[in-house]
């Protein structure tokens, strides 16, 4: 098994963890803004449906991220590719907010890079 892909993988769900902790903390403050009258009850519907949207698409996006054997790519380069692939399926079965794709891309390709600068 390839330690650079099963490892890969192993950040990249902590990653997505601490993204799903990240929408919560926004997700709070747009309560709080709501309970202080900052926001009408309007606004402050319509931006919590989108987060609990986004941080539904990513606890989805979790379970694919294990069934993903790390033994079958030879490196991270192959990889993104298939799990970006994943999660736009994912995405458009459910009805997930495209944001996500570029949220959770975000991290891949910084993993990615990071784990490249320790193999240097």
């Amino acid at each position: 098994m390839s330690v650079t892909t099963a490892h890969y993988l192993s950040l990249l769900k902590v990653e997505l963890r601490d993204l799903l902790e990240d929408i919560s903390i926004v997700e709070d403050q747009l309560r709080k803004r709501f309970e202080a009258a900052e926001i009408s009850s309007y606004v402050y519907r319509e931006n919590d449906v989108v987060l609990r949207r986004e941080m539904e698409s990513i606890e989805n996006f979790l379970p694919l991220i294990d069934a993903i054997r790390p033994d079958l790519y030879k490196d991270t380069e192959l990889l993104v590719p298939v799990l970006l692939a994943e999660l736009g399926i994912q995405l458009k079965r459910n009805g997930g907010p495209e944001a996500v794709v570029e949220l959770v891309k975000r991290k891949m390709l910084k993993l990615s890079e990071f784990l490249r600068t320790l193999d240097s």
